[in-house]
């Protein structure tokens, strides 16, 4: 609608937000009362009130038997529509998320009780030659370490580009900065370490005399 010309005193200014997708740029907006142009009421109501509000507002716009049919939205569910795409983007991440860690640690157990198998003799060799156990676990652990390290040196960039340009949509967004990812690759190297070394520890604390027996 034109704003009318005519002189307006201004009553309250309100913080900037969005009225429509969070991909777009918040614009200017005026907020006033036309009552020749009146176009759109905001009624606020209370949480569970609004079958009672529809209701009575439909027959107030009946009484004044306006010609138009009557059409209205919640405030609210619209604003949830806008980010709803978001939102579900976000739960299917942290559920792949969740899953892929899962995954990835199994694997990496399953490798690491293969590892310790069959490096078990070795292993109670350098015990008998005076090898303490911190020096086996860090000898046991160090080769998944490394892997694990390169596989973040890769990913790292990869997961950089993808999510800046996810990003770059939103006008308004958090910056993509190293620390995300060092926190997140100090996460990932510290578990990798804690379950290999709880598989490393059965193996180093066995007895040299029973693996050996037979050698």
């Amino acid at each position: 609608n034109k704003i009318p010309d005519t002189q307006m005193t201004i009553v309250g200014i309100i913080k900037n937000y969005h009225t429509s997708s969070a991909k777009s740029k918040i614009g200017p907006q005026i907020i006033y009362y036309n009552k020749d142009q009146l176009a759109n009421v905001l009624i606020r109501f209370k949480a569970g009130d609004q079958e009672k509000v529809v209701a009575y507002t439909e027959s107030v716009w009946d009484e004044l038997r306006i010609t138009e049919p009557l059409s209205y939205l919640v405030v609210e569910n619209a604003f949830d529509n806008a980010f709803k795409r978001e939102e579900a983007l976000i739960s299917i991440f942290d559920g792949l998320t969740v899953m892929l860690i899962t995954v990835a640690g199994l694997g990496l157990f399953a490798l690491a009780v293969f590892e310790s198998q069959i490096r078990e003799k070795e292993l109670c060799i350098r015990k008998v030659l005076g090898a303490n156990a911190l020096s086996l676990l860090k000898n046991l652990n160090l080769r998944f370490v490394l892997l694990i390290a390169l596989a973040m040196v890769i990913s790292i960039p990869i997961t950089q580009y993808l999510i800046g340009g996810w990003l770059d949509a939103f006008p308004y967004r958090i910056e993509s900065t190293a620390t995300y990812f060092i926190i997140a690759s100090a996460f990932v190297l510290i578990l990798a370490v804690v379950m290999l070394s709880i598989q490393g520890v059965g193996s180093v604390r066995k007895n040299p005399a029973e693996v050996l027996r037979n050698e």
